[in-house]
C-alpha cells in the first residue's frame, strides 16, 4: 500500500522526471507554488482562525485567485506600484464616477474616461477638437467642438454655463460650504473666502480690481467686470478694512454679498482656471465680445479667441484690440508704467519717437487730433 501520492505514481509509472516541459509548467515551478500556497492560506491560516471577514486575504486581495496562470505572468515582473494602484483602483471602485460629480473643490468635475481618450489622441499627435472639425466641415465652430478645444468635460461645461435651479444648495456645493452653514455669513469674511476658493491674497485683490488706479476703483470702473456686472448702478464687490468682502457703491454705504454675485464669481474662476488666463485678460476678452452672461455662444467665441492667440502668439490685450477698442481702464496707480494697451502705446516715451504724448487734459482738439490719426492708420491698414 503507498501513503505518499506521488511514490505510488513512481511504482505504477516509474520516474516522473522524464517529462520535459517549461520551467513555468512544472509542478514543481512557480505557478504550482502560488496555486499550493493559496490552498495552505485556506486550509491552514483562514480555515482554522477566527479572522474577520473583511481581513481574510480573499476580500483584501481578491485578485490573487483570479491570476491566470500563464507563463507570461510566471515570468514577468510587474512593477510594485502598478500592484498597488490596481488593488486601491479595486477597492474604490466607482470613485470616477463620484469625481464626475463632484463640484468642489475646483479643479473637479473629474472625467476620467474622457481624459482616458485626450491621452491616446495626444500620443497621436491630434485632439478631439481637430476631429470634430474634420467630420464635420459644416459647422467647424460648434458647441461640440469649444467644449473640446477648452478641455471642458461635459460636466465643466454645465457648471459653467448653466443656470441655477436651487442657487443656496447649489451655490454650497460648488464652494465646499457645510448645509448647515450660511453661505452668505460664511464667504464674507475673507479668510473664508479664500481657504474655500483656494486664491491667494494677491489672487483676491486681483479679483476684484484688476490693474485699476485708486482713482478708478473710487469711481467706481470696477462695475464693468464680470463678475459686478449684474450689480446696478457702479456697485462692485470689495474687500474693506475689516477683512470682509462686500458690495459698495461710490459714496454710498455697503451691502452683504449675494447669491448672484457669488454664482458670476465661481464660473469666472473656473472658465479663468481652464483656460490658464489671468483674471485680467478673461475679464477683458468677456468685454471685448459683449458678454453679459457665460453662455453657449460666448464659451464659442472663447474658444475662437484662444485658437488664434495660439497661432499668432500675442496678448490679449493686443489681439483684442483688433475687433474692440483699445484698452483704455486699469492704468495703475504708476503714471509712468501705465499698464492698459492704449497708454502704454501713447504715454510711452519709448514708443513715441518724439511725437507728443496724448493727454486726455488738452481739449477736444488734442482728442479730436489722436482720433484722427488713429482712423486714419485704421483705414491705412483697411486698404
Amino acid at each position: 500500500m503507498c501513503f505518499n501520492q506521488r511514490r505510488c505514481q513512481q511504482k505504477l509509472f516509474g520516474s516522473l522526471n522524464y517529462v520535459q516541459c517549461d520551467p513555468c509548467q512544472s509542478i514543481f515551478g512557480p505557478a504550482a507554488y502560488f496555486v499550493d500556497l493559496m490552498r495552505i492560506i485556506d486550509d491552514k491560516i483562514t480555515g482554522k482562525n477566527n479572522i474577520p471577514e473583511n481581513l481574510k486575504l480573499d476580500q483584501r486581495r481578491p485578485d490573487l485567485k483570479e491570476i491566470p496562470l500563464t507563463c507570461d505572468n510566471t515570468k514577468d515582473t510587474v512593477p510594485y506600484t502598478q500592484i498597488v494602484n490596481e488593488v486601491i483602483a479595486r477597492t474604490i471602485r466607482g470613485v470616477f464616477e463620484d469625481l464626475s460629480k463632484k463640484k468642489y473643490p475646483r479643479k473637479l468635475p473629474y472625467n476620467f474616461y474622457l481624459e482616458q481618450i485626450r491621452t491616446y489622441l495626444g500620443e497621436l499627435n491630434t485632439n478631439l477638437a481637430d476631429i470634430y472639425q474634420t467630420f464635420h466641415p459644416q459647422t467647424p465652430y460648434s458647441k461640440t467642438w469649444a467644449q473640446a478645444y477648452l478641455k471642458l468635460s461635459p460636466e465643466e461645461y454645465k457648471l459653467i454655463t448653466q443656470p441655477l435651479t436651487e442657487p443656496e444648495t447649489e451655490l454650497k456645493e460648488r464652494y465646499g460650504i457645510n448645509e448647515d452653514s450660511d453661505i452668505i455669513e460664511t464667504l464674507t469674511k475673507r479668510d473664508n473666502f479664500l481657504k474655500h476658493t483656494g486664491l491667494s491674497i494677491s489672487d483676491l485683490e486681483t479679483l476684484l480690481y484688476q490693474n485699476l488706479s485708486s482713482d478708478e476703483i473710487t469711481s467706481g470702473t470696477a462695475n464693468q467686470f464680470y463678475i459686478n456686472k449684474k450689480l446696478s448702478g457702479k456697485k462692485y464687490l470689495y474687500l474693506n478694512n475689516r477683512g470682509e468682502i462686500k458690495i459698495i457703491k461710490p459714496d454710498s454705504y455697503e451691502e452683504t454679498l449675494n447669491n448672484d454675485s457669488l454664482d458670476r464669481v465661481d464660473r469666472f474662476l473656473r472658465l479663468a482656471q481652464k483656460l490658464d488666463w489671468s483674471f485680467t485678460d478673461l475679464d477683458w476678452v468677456l468685454t471685448s465680445i459683449g458678454v453679459n452672461d457665460l453662455d453657449e455662444n460666448a464659451i464659442i467665441n472663447v474658444a475662437k479667441i484662444k485658437q488664434l492667440q495660439t497661432k499668432i502668439k500675442l496678448p490679449l490685450d493686443v489681439l483684442c484690440s483688433l475687433w474692440y477698442d483699445m484698452k483704455t481702464i486699469g492704468q495703475g496707480d504708476n503714471n509712468n508704467r501705465p499698464q492698459d494697451i492704449f497708454n502704454r502705446t501713447f504715454k510711452n516715451n519709448y514708443t513715441l519717437q518724439g511725437q507728443e504724448k496724448w493727454n486726455n487734459t488738452d481739449g477736444a482738439e488734442n482728442g479730436t487730433q489722436w482720433t484722427f490719426h488713429i482712423e486714419n492708420s485704421q483705414a491705412e491698414t483697411d486698404k
